[in-house]
């Protein structure tokens, strides 16, 4: 369980990794890593512990393996020799099956706040495969919610709502039939709109949207994607009030179009 991040004016951290229900096989060396900010000048340092194993070693990084089983893990952070935080997350360490990642994960905006999610096929032989695992969430340290489960090897898209102003990781993972799953292929869509934006029925007044896509993968290839468009809020108004509902549906379709070209253009 992930206990509340330690704050206090002047001072907070967070475990970056092992993340929350990680897996790892016995012998594989795990890296404890913490990061702390906002720090003015103490004399900080940090000491790991495993419930199973007790002390693990101390510094902000540390490479250890742990025995088998499940372990709480803990990191204390001390300022001037005294314990002022703690945090922790619980980890599994199994013989597994080693599973392949997926290899590729994109997304594709279709309009109405509607955005497209597709990845490669897994290439293991179907009697394997088990399904496709959705996950979603507002946070980089959680995997999340799982939101839909696809048993078909062959269907590698799907169709989610995301809300503007809003910060999202999206993770695909793939089990099989044995009950192993993959690590994840994680992807981050920050969206941003203004806020005249939100008023309901002139999404497009005044309208800023930008998508920045990180895909942490194979390879840990990061593309930055940025796209934007501005109208003149009375222009606008103007069409609004006065476009027919299919001059009004065909611009939707191309503002979609604009907006997938040009997040394409730039990924080149």
């Amino acid at each position: 369980m992930v206990t509340n991040p330690a704050s206090s004016d002047d001072f907070n951290f967070v475990i970056v990794t092992p993340r929350e229900a990680d897996r790892y096989n016995p012998n594989e060396n795990i890296t404890f890593r913490c990061e702390i900010f906002n720090m003015d000048g103490d004399d900080a340092r940090a000491e790991w512990y495993s419930d199973k194993d007790g002390y693990l070693g101390e510094g902000f990084q540390i490479l250890k393996n742990l025995s088998n089983g499940q372990h709480n893990i803990t990191v204390q952070i001390y300022v001037n020799n005294v314990i002022i935080a703690s945090r922790c997350v619980d980890v599994l360490v199994e013989e597994t099956i080693s599973l392949s990642t997926i290899q590729a994960l994109s997304i594709a905006y279709t309009g109405n706040n509607i955005y497209t999610l597709s990845w490669t096929a897994v290439c293991e032989a179907d009697s394997m495969f088990a399904e496709y695992r959705i996950y979603v969430s507002d946070s980089e340290l959680s995997i999340g919610t799982l939101i839909e489960n696809i048993t078909d090897i062959n269907q590698t898209t799907y169709q989610l709502g995301l809300e503007p102003g809003s910060s999202y990781w999206i993770s695909v993972i793939w089990t099989d039939t044995t009950g192993s799953e993959s690590n994840p292929y994680r992807l981050k869509v920050d969206i941003s709109k203004s806020s005249s934006d939100m008023i309901p029925g002139l999404s497009r007044v005044n309208e800023q949207m930008g998508l920045i896509i990180m895909l942490a993968g194979a390879g840990a290839l990061v593309i930055v994607l940025f796209a934007s468009r501005r109208r003149n809020r009375t222009t606008v108004l103007t069409e609004t009030h006065n476009e027919p509902a299919q001059e009004q549906q065909d611009q939707d379709d191309d503002d979609t179009k604009q907006i997938n070209e040009e997040l394409k253009g730039m990924s080149k």
